[in-house]
């Protein structure tokens, strides 16, 4: 059923006098759907988490070092699908750690969270595409960090349907945590740190039992050059 209030296109074909079979592949066309479902029922848009990390779950190693842990053809993969999203999210630690450019489309929008305005404006970010900064004064404060949840309903009352995040173990793992994001796209490349000090993909709960981990569904897996990227859904 469209899950929109204001449609009700069975009540009209049953006036019609057309017979209804509801159910037939309900679960692969909400998955079809996912995206208008999610911004429809929640009022939030679709999250898109990206990460790139070695067998063993790393992103950087423990002195910041992460420059390249996937090839060539694996970023330019990622550049294609920033331009599937309508906003490009990351953090301030990225912007100063990194000083990605994230470059985007034509109406795209780059969304900075910058809570306490530390990234210089002459960074790669700033300079295409519309910026939007969610700081301490525009959004709302949550155990003294930026609410996440605020920042998503922010950029939903903007028009934004769909955001593709790029961000450090810290902001994934806050992401995660609150319950946020709604698929990961993970580059894994052929390489093991063998550091458990090294920085990881997520990091921002406290688990004691593996039954409590975070549960996605594989759906999607290919091959690219040496590397392996996994798509999953929660």
């Amino acid at each position: 059923r469209d899950p929109n209030p204001k449609v009700d296109g069975l009540l009209k074909l049953r006036e019609a006098g057309i017979e209804i079979i509801e159910g037939v592949l309900e679960e692969e066309a909400k998955f079809i759907n996912r995206v208008f479902i999610k911004n429809i029922t929640t009022k939030l848009p679709y999250v898109v988490l990206k990460t790139a990390t070695t067998m063993d779950g790393k992103i950087a190693t423990k002195t910041g070092d992460s420059k390249w842990i996937t090839s060539d053809e694996a970023r330019k993969e990622v550049y294609k699908m920033r331009s599937e999203f309508d906003c490009i999210l990351t953090s301030s630690n990225t912007v100063i750690a990194d000083n990605p450019s994230m470059g985007v489309n034509e109406g795209q929008i780059k969304c900075i969270l910058d809570k306490d305005n530390r990234t210089s404006r002459d960074a790669k970010i700033y300079q295409q595409g519309q910026i939007y900064i969610a700081n301490g004064v525009n959004t709302p404060l949550k155990n003294g960090n930026l609410d996440l949840k605020a920042v998503l309903e922010d950029l939903y009352k903007k028009g934004v349907c769909t955001v593709f995040v790029e961000c450090g173990g810290k902001l994934a793992g806050a992401f995660l945590k609150e319950n946020l994001i709604d698929e990961v796209y993970q580059f894994i490349a052929p390489k093991i740190v063998n550091d458990n000090s090294a920085k990881s993909c997520f990091d921002g709960d406290s688990v004691l039992n593996i039954a409590d981990s975070k549960k996605f569904r594989i759906y999607e897996t290919k091959i690219i050059l040496e590397d392996v990227l996994i798509k999953a859904v929660l």
